[in-house]
């Protein structure tokens, strides 16, 4: 299983990472593109799905002492979930703000999808 949460953590930083690219270019360029959101949605699904992964593994499925391991992909979704709020407070004043935050945060998930999986 951990096997699979490594795997799957690789996978939502890689997409994180695409999507955060995919959004600051938008949010450089002033245009909110429909292409930009869809790939965030898509990279907070991945980040959803290793939170997951990792809260079973993290309830006993997975190896004993690999708990905090398992903890950053929990701590990658609560950063999305955060992004949102700050997204919806920014979404009165400029609807392209709203993909600079998005953008930030999948970042910032990348980093810690990439520790959960033990890349550094």
């Amino acid at each position: 299983m951990t096997g699979l949460y490594i795997t799957l953590c690789w996978i939502a930083a890689v997409t994180c990472v695409i999507a955060g690219i995919g959004g600051g270019l938008a949010f450089r360029s002033g245009f909110a593109h429909p292409r930009a959101w869809a790939g965030i949605r898509v990279a907070q699904a991945t980040v959803v799905a290793a939170a997951a992964l990792g809260t079973v593994l993290f309830a006993g499925a997975g190896e004993p002492g690999h708990g905090l391991q398992y903890g950053y992909s929990l701590m990658a979704a609560a950063v999305s979930f955060a992004a949102e709020q700050l997204r919806l407070a920014s979404a009165s004043s400029v609807l392209v703000r709203e993909l600079g935050v998005e953008a930030v945060a999948l970042f910032v998930c990348a980093a810690l999808l990439l520790r959960g999986a033990g890349a550094y």
